[in-house]
């Protein structure tokens, strides 16, 4: 059913739906040209509403729509009769879906982000932006899984939440939350004053034992959180200096530790 204001007395009306759906979205553009070169635009209303209180004879006529966020199919030609109810009308095709990636509360670019349908099939990839924020374009209605990975050089990087699900619907859609990065794994070295490798090297990040050094001296912290934290390194007989390292995506490898006089 139709409504509108009951002062006005529309020519022509109709509705802008999400394909496959019942109803559309408000704020689109519609625009009317009769082949006599009569133009008349108007915007939809709350379900995808339209009408047109300019008076416009029964001819043929090109009916189009637009948005600057919504993908929309192209204009159809009509033919305007008696009845003033259109039975056709350009369906929304899309919609935008938008997110944004954070790491200790800053943006983060790069990051791939991945739109996932239910049934598990991948829809579209994208990366942020400098910004920290994705746009996933042309999304149709229905249920996705949102994921986004971070991976640099060679550091694996754990965001939660791990996934977020969104009903993408007939507005703008975005998700509740920022994805955040909240650990990385981070990697180091620790050499003899005459630089090569130390093995069986204790690794303590802010007191706590949570690595060792392999045959070649090289260490793996998984799971670190951004951040400025103290790595110690112990062994018997060698003497090392606690350091304080910045452990974020841009320096996720440590800065070869070496023993002391």
């Amino acid at each position: 059913m139709f409504f509108f204001p009951t002062k006005v007395k529309p020519t022509f009306l109709g509705q802008i739906k999400s394909s496959g759906g019942h109803e559309g979205p408000s704020g689109i553009t519609v625009s009317l040209e009769t082949e006599s070169g009569q133009a008349t635009e108007t915007i939809t209303q709350e379900g995808g509403i339209f009408y047109f209180t300019d008076a416009v004879k029964p001819q043929a006529a090109t009916l189009s729509a637009s948005h600057s966020r919504f993908s929309i199919s192209k204009a159809i030609q009509i033919a305007l009769g008696p009845e003033n109810i259109l039975a056709y009308a350009p369906v929304v095709t899309g919609y935008q879906l938008t997110g944004r990636v954070e790491e200790n509360g800053l943006p983060m670019a790069g990051v791939s982000v991945d739109l996932v349908t239910q049934t598990g099939d991948l829809s579209d990839s994208v990366i942020t932006g400098e910004d920290g924020n994705f746009i996933f374009n042309e999304v149709p209605a229905g249920i996705f899984v949102v994921k986004a990975f971070f991976e640099k050089d060679g550091a694996v990087f754990s965001i939660e939440p791990a996934s977020q699900n969104i009903a993408v619907s007939n507005n703008d859609n975005n998700l509740g939350s920022a994805f955040r990065i909240t650990g990385l794994t981070a990697s180091g070295l620790v050499q003899t004053k005459s630089g090569s490798g130390l093995p069986d090297v204790e690794i303590f990040i802010d007191g706590i034992k949570s690595g060792k050094t392999d045959d070649k001296g090289e260490f793996m912290l998984v799971n670190v959180k951004p951040g400025v934290h103290e790595i110690l390194a112990q062994k018997e007989d060698y003497d090392f200096v606690a350091v304080n390292v910045d452990i974020n995506s841009n320096n996720p490898n440590i800065q070869a530790i070496r023993n002391v006089e």
